[in-house]
């Protein structure tokens, strides 16, 4: 039975002195796997020998191939991060020659927009070969509802404030909707025009994640009244 008349061996060395410390998968078998050790890898290459004894074990054959063991991809898909519900990220990976993402993406980056929070995978081969996968987490944080504007007055005369409120006691950005320049960061406060026309206010909120909610809108109409015409 050639099984039971053949083993196998792994050295550090090549003259076969210094055993090496990885595994085979059984060291009777005429194919068996080795799995290196971190010693091994370390060292980057070990000497397997193959030695086969007659039936009567009268005669010993040796035979010894080397190694080389190479160190790994090592490849990352880049840190941890969260977005804001609605939004995109681009993941960078790095440490291989080529990626496969679990998007089926084979670019080194890649843009996703996860509407929950998602596990992104990629494989990645060297130029040796050798296979690694990392996985990046991408969390999603809801966005915060968004307010409900409101002005004291629908109509008012140019020079005259209208009180502009939201029902949102979080950071506030209101802004004038034709223009996008900003107009303040108060939940409620006195606003007024000095050229007739109708106007659209905005306001978005944003919360602790920095995510901003859907923008709410009122409008006012200033007019030139007739006491300011005048004056």
């Amino acid at each position: 039975n050639l099984s039971t008349n053949l083993e196998w061996f792994a050295y550090r060395d090549a003259n076969g002195i210094n055993l090496a410390n990885g595994t085979f998968s059984n060291i009777h078998s005429v194919n068996p796997t080795y799995t290196p050790s971190v010693a091994d890898i370390a060292l980057g290459k070990v000497y397997l020998t193959l030695k086969v004894a007659s039936t009567s074990c009268a005669t010993l054959v040796t035979d010894t191939m080397e190694l080389t063991i190479a160190p790994g991809t090592g490849v990352n898909a880049g840190v941890n991060a969260a977005i804001c519900e609605g939004s995109s990220l681009t993941l960078l990976a790095s440490g291989a020659a080529t990626y496969t993402w679990s998007n089926a993406n084979t670019t080194t980056s890649i843009s996703v927009s996860p509407v929950v929070s998602t596990s992104f995978n990629v494989q990645g081969v060297d130029a040796n070969g050798c296979i690694d996968n990392d996985t990046v987490f991408i969390s999603v944080n809801p966005k915060p509802l968004a307010p409900v504007a409101a002005s004291t007055s629908a109509t008012e005369c140019v020079g005259t404030s209208i009180t502009l409120n939201s029902s949102s006691s979080l950071t506030n950005t209101w802004y004038n909707v034709s223009t996008s320049a900003s107009i303040s960061n108060l939940q409620s406060f006195a606003h007024s025009e000095t050229i007739a026309g109708s106007y659209n206010y905005g306001v978005y909120v944003t919360d602790a994640n920095s995510c901003n909610s859907d923008t709410a809108y009122v409008a006012v109409t200033f007019n030139n009244c007739v006491s300011n015409l005048i004056n």
